[in-house]
Protein backbone atom coordinates (compact mmCIF):
# COMPACT_ATOMS: atom_id res chain seq x y z
CA UNK A 1 0.00 0.00 0.00
CA UNK A 2 2.67 2.38 0.65
CA UNK A 3 4.39 1.84 -2.29
CA UNK A 4 1.58 3.04 -3.93
CA UNK A 5 1.38 6.53 -2.06
CA UNK A 6 5.30 6.56 -2.34
CA UNK A 7 5.03 6.41 -6.27
CA UNK A 8 1.84 8.76 -6.47
CA UNK A 9 3.41 12.77 -7.85
CA UNK A 10 1.16 14.21 -5.47
CA UNK A 11 2.01 12.18 -2.14
CA UNK A 12 4.08 15.07 -0.76
CA UNK A 13 1.24 17.41 -1.02
CA UNK A 14 -1.76 15.12 0.64
CA UNK A 15 0.79 14.80 3.35
CA UNK A 16 1.66 18.38 4.43
CA UNK A 17 -1.86 19.57 3.40
CA UNK A 18 -3.34 16.56 6.04
CA UNK A 19 -1.14 17.06 8.57
CA UNK A 20 -1.73 21.13 8.18
CA UNK A 21 -5.12 20.56 8.66
CA UNK A 22 -4.65 18.19 11.64
CA UNK A 23 -2.48 21.69 13.14
CA UNK A 24 -5.21 24.21 12.14
CA UNK A 25 -8.30 21.84 14.08
CA UNK A 26 -5.77 21.41 17.20
CA UNK A 27 -4.88 25.37 17.30
CA UNK A 28 -9.36 25.89 17.23
CA UNK A 29 -9.57 23.94 19.66
CA UNK A 30 -7.03 24.43 22.17
CA UNK A 31 -6.18 27.97 21.68
CA UNK A 32 -2.30 27.39 22.92
CA UNK A 33 0.38 29.34 21.25
CA UNK A 34 2.65 26.40 21.27
CA UNK A 35 0.18 24.36 18.64
CA UNK A 36 1.27 26.61 15.97
CA UNK A 37 -0.54 24.43 12.84
CA UNK A 38 3.41 24.93 10.87
CA UNK A 39 5.11 23.31 14.19
CA UNK A 40 2.43 20.56 14.19
CA UNK A 41 2.62 20.12 10.65
CA UNK A 42 6.38 19.49 10.45
CA UNK A 43 5.80 16.80 13.52
CA UNK A 44 3.39 14.96 12.06
CA UNK A 45 5.41 14.88 8.16
CA UNK A 46 8.36 13.29 10.33
CA UNK A 47 6.18 11.39 12.92
CA UNK A 48 4.26 9.40 9.52
CA UNK A 49 7.71 8.99 7.71
CA UNK A 50 8.97 7.68 10.00
CA UNK A 51 6.93 5.46 11.01
CA UNK A 52 6.19 4.34 7.72
CA UNK A 53 9.87 4.06 6.34
CA UNK A 54 9.30 6.39 3.73
CA UNK A 55 12.51 8.26 2.44
CA UNK A 56 12.33 11.58 2.31
CA UNK A 57 13.66 11.69 -0.66
CA UNK A 58 10.06 10.21 -2.09
CA UNK A 59 8.41 12.67 0.42
CA UNK A 60 10.17 15.64 -1.45
CA UNK A 61 9.52 14.51 -4.72
CA UNK A 62 5.74 15.04 -4.24
CA UNK A 63 6.27 18.24 -1.68
CA UNK A 64 8.26 19.98 -4.29
CA UNK A 65 5.32 21.52 -5.70
CA UNK A 66 4.83 23.40 -2.50
CA UNK A 67 7.75 25.04 -2.23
Amino acid sequence: MFDFLENSAFFGVAISVVSYGIGMLLKKKFKLAILNPLLISIVITIAFLALTGISYEKYDEGAKYLN
